[in-house]
C-alpha cells in the first residue's frame, strides 16, 4: 500500500510537470534599433516579420499624436517618433493616454505586433505597432 501511494505521488508530480511545460514561453526582449527593424523590413518583409514579430522592444521617443479607441473592443494609443520610425503604442485603456503631451519624451516597452512601410511619400516613416503587455514609462 505504501508503494502504491508513492507511485501515485510520483505520477501526480510528473503530470504537474508536464502541464507546466505547456505554458506559453515569455516574450523575448531584443535590443534592436527601430531603424534596423525598418531597414530589414524594406529589404525583405517576410524575413523581418519572422525575425521581429512577437519580440519585445523598449524605445524612447517624442509623442507625435494620440488616437482614441474607435470601439469598446479596440485600443487607443499614441505614436512616438524614434530613429526614423513611427512607433504606435497600443494602450490597454484610454485613461493611460490622458496625460500624453505631443512633443514630450516617453519610453515604452511592448511586443511587436506588426511592421509596415506604407509610404505615401518618401518622407513617411516605417511603422511599428506594439501590443500585448505594452508598458508606458512616464
Amino acid at each position: 500500500m505504501k508503494a502504491l501511494k508513492s507511485s501515485v505521488s510520483v505520477l501526480s508530480l510528473l503530470l504537474l510537470c508536464s502541464c507546466a511545460n505547456k505554458l506559453p514561453p515569455a516574450p523575448v526582449e531584443i535590443n534592436v534599433r527601430p531603424a534596423q527593424i525598418c531597414k530589414d523590413y524594406r529589404d525583405n518583409e517576410v524575413r523581418a516579420e519572422a525575425m521581429y514579430r512577437g519580440k519585445t522592444i523598449t524605445v524612447k521617443g517624442k509623442a507625435s499624436g494620440t488616437v482614441k479607441a474607435v470601439s469598446p473592443l479596440d485600443h487607443g494609443g499614441f505614436s512616438l517618433e524614434v530613429d526614423g520610425a513611427s512607433i504606435f503604442y497600443s494602450a490597454s485603456q484610454d485613461s493611460e493616454l490622458y496625460d500624453i503631451q505631443k512633443g514630450k519624451t516617453y519610453t515604452v516597452r511592448g511586443e511587436i505586433f506588426t511592421i509596415n512601410d506604407y509610404q505615401l511619400s518618401s518622407d513617411d516613416p516605417c511603422h511599428i505597432i506594439l501590443r500585448n503587455g505594452a508598458t508606458l514609462f512616464k
